[in-house]
């Protein structure tokens, strides 16, 4: 099935056409991204994403895609590049309208992220917004001292007002 936005125009002709002849055809053309009705011959363009497009004419899912790229998804990781994952729902999380995070949750949420998760980097707050977000970064910092190897910014950054981001990674004993 591939779903296809058109005008209410042309979806209305084609209901009527279908009304009038039960069997008549509609013809979906997908290397063009046009579908007609047959009965009328009026024809409509339709987006469809790059991706799912060349699936749908190779007749491939997303297993099969990957599959069939697997010789450079190979090479690529040969390259020994390294994606890193930087979330920011603790800060840009309390700008959606009536989410706020008491500092013990901050701390549990940057917990489950960077241990459970295994995000590369979180960014906590601007530790000078409030008092609830200074202690909430300090928390953050204070786990962060005691069970990180490396942290990228240190608590001091508590004093300067500048967006606190931490990386890390844990100890292979921990």
């Amino acid at each position: 099935m591939l779903p296809v936005v058109v005008t209410e125009e042309f979806l209305q002709e084609l209901f009527d056409s279908i009304e009038a002849d039960p069997k008549m055809e509609v013809e979906v053309n997908l290397p063009e991204q046009t579908i007609t009705n047959k009965a009328t011959g009026k024809s409509e363009h339709f987006e469809i994403n790059a991706y799912k497009k060349h699936c749908l004419m190779n007749g491939l899912d997303d297993i099969d895609f990957l599959l069939s790229n697997k010789d450079k998804i190979e090479e690529w990781e040969k390259e020994g590049v390294k994606i890193e994952i930087m979330d920011t729902t603790l800060r840009d999380g309390e700008q959606t309208s009536g989410v706020s995070f008491v500092p013990h949750e901050k701390l549990m949420i940057a917990r489950l992220l960077l241990e459970d998760l295994k995000v590369d980097r979180v960014e906590v707050a601007s530790a000078r917004v409030s008092d609830g977000e200074f202690e909430a970064v300090k928390m953050i910092c204070d786990w962060a001292a005691v069970v990180v190897c490396s942290i990228k910014w240190k608590c001091s950054a508590l004093s300067t007002g500048i967006l606190l981001s931490i990386g890390f990674s844990v100890p292979a004993a921990v």
